[in-house]
């Protein structure tokens, strides 16, 4: 049970970080169009 909440915790951290990178290719596309 430990060791599966780990592995939630640092799931849910690296979507986390996936969701950032995403987040600043968007923003960063906008920025090339305006």
């Amino acid at each position: 049970d430990f060791s599966s909440k780990l592995i939630s915790q640092k799931t849910s951290c690296d979507t986390e970080k996936k969701q950032q990178i995403d987040f600043a290719k968007e923003s960063s596309r906008i920025c090339r169009r305006e």
